[in-house]
């Protein structure tokens, strides 16, 4: 990327943006990205709601739009199709020209009949976009939420926000792969890396991560994780998923790689029993897998929205959780506990609340509570949302000390980064079907 700036101490964001110029804001995790994207937003320091928040409602008169990581808050639940979700945010009885070509090219018609909460993570977020514009606000900041688009449409969507359908709007984006964008450039502020991470107090601290060790997290003993003609559809809706066969060996770390809306996340749900297949047969080795009368407790599930894994009061509960139901001694309990409270940096805040942290502290909190089961096979869903470039060279590590130690490993990340440092075997869903 060109043009990079410093941004000074007493400068408010608002001052350096310019309608059809996105302006990137590059830094670590808290670094402060997220509040300067809020404030140039126009809100306060409290949590994000919709993207209908801030001081305007009408076109042109001066509304500002926050788009968080938490992409599905962004939905308003108001309508019960995609379609209806952007037209509900046009001023008009449809959209403009500018939106209309935006949507044709995001390939979001074929979506406009479905209900915005059921599609995929990234197809969520173009939605979310899609409607932000269409309400042609003076200010669009997008924090880390295209980072579970596929690569093709997150370009796409760059150059609608240089032309077009971002005309009249200054947009300022963060986001952890700006080195993994295509063009155009963007104009870009660096924020100097934090030092002591204290976002509430002496308490609060949060601590980088740290690989796990050999031996820290010794993994069931896995076996060969088998699928034979597996298929889905959810009501309603066409095959997501056509007869997948794959055998899946232990001690190997395989990619998902497929297009937004592919059903990479369906065929995760199925493999750690979240789903019941309307065909097929899973196997454990030699014997049929009847994952869904106990999910998760053979393939470990981290799920792309963190905030539908967490459930305990305090984050070392939510962490224990897991080994304590599956009948390990206290003492094992409590060791692994303080092991990856270590290793993700949570030690300051075990006794919060999971909700209560930012959304990157969030994820490692559910990304611990997966490993903490130490199933035969951990699936980990976009597994690097919200971690900046040295949380992820660390999850790599983690990975591979899992698969070193028995583990089988299935990760889907849109991050070509991500995927490039596991050095993983990969597999291509694609028309419903793997492609090896």
């Amino acid at each position: 990327m060109t043009s990079v700036q410093s941004l000074r101490a007493d400068s408010h964001p608002g001052d350096q943006l310019t309608p059809g110029d996105p302006l990137a804001i590059h830094g670590m995790n808290f670094s402060g990205r997220t509040k300067i994207l809020r404030q140039a937003a126009g809100l306060d320091a409290s949590p994000a709601a919709g993207i209908a928040n801030g001081p305007g409602r009408g076109r042109g008169d001066g509304l500002q739009i926050y788009v968080g990581p938490e992409i599905y808050n962004s939905i308003s639940g108001l309508a019960p199709t995609v379609l209806g979700e952007i037209e509900l945010h046009s001023p008009g009885a449809v959209p403009d020209h500018a939106i209309l070509r935006l949507l044709s090219d995001l390939d979001l018609p074929r979506l406009y009949d479905h209900n915005p909460f059921t599609v995929s993570g990234g197809e969520q977020a173009l939605v979310v976009i899609a409607a932000a514009l269409a309400l042609a606000p003076s200010v669009l900041a997008l924090d880390c939420c295209l980072e579970q688009v596929d690569a093709e449409l997150r370009d796409r969507v760059l150059r609608h926000l240089n032309h077009g359908a971002a005309s009249g709007t200054a947009v300022m984006i963060a986001d952890n792969r700006f080195s993994e964008y295509g063009p155009p450039d963007l104009r870009r502020i660096t924020l100097p890396a934090p030092g002591d991470i204290d976002f509430a107090g002496a308490d609060a601290r949060l601590s980088t991560l740290s690989p796990l060790g050999e031996g820290a997290l010794t993994p069931s003993e896995a076996v060969a994780l088998r699928l034979e003609g597996v298929s889905y559809s959810y009501p309603g809706g066409p095959p997501v998923l056509r007869r997948v066969s794959i055998s899946l060996e232990p001690g190997a770390i395989y990619v998902l790689d497929g297009r937004n809306g592919a059903g990479k996340s369906t065929l995760a749900k199925i493999l750690s029993g979240v789903l019941k297949p309307h065909q097929g047969v899973l196997y454990r080795g030699s014997d049929i897998l009847d994952a869904w009368s106990r999910p998760g407790h053979f393939v470990g599930y981290h799920f792309q929205n963190p905030d539908v894994q967490l459930f305990a009061r305090s984050v070392s509960a939510e962490i224990s959780s897991g080994p304590r139901a599956s009948g390990l001694p206290p003492g094992s309990v409590e060791n692994r506990t303080a092991v990856l409270l270590e290793a993700f940096g949570l030690t300051y805040v075990q006794n919060w609340h999971p909700l209560d942290l930012p959304f990157a502290a969030r994820k490692r909190v559910a990304l611990a509570a997966t490993l903490a089961m130490g199933t035969p096979w951990i699936l980990l869903d976009e597994p690097t949302l919200g971690q900046d470039s040295d949380a992820v060279r660390v999850l790599v590590e983690m990975i591979h000390e899992y698969a070193r130690a028995g583990g089988g490993a299935v990760i889907i990340s849109h991050s070509s980064e991500f995927r490039e440092l596991l050095k993983g075997r990969r597999l291509l869903l694609e028309g419903g079907m793997i492609c090896e």
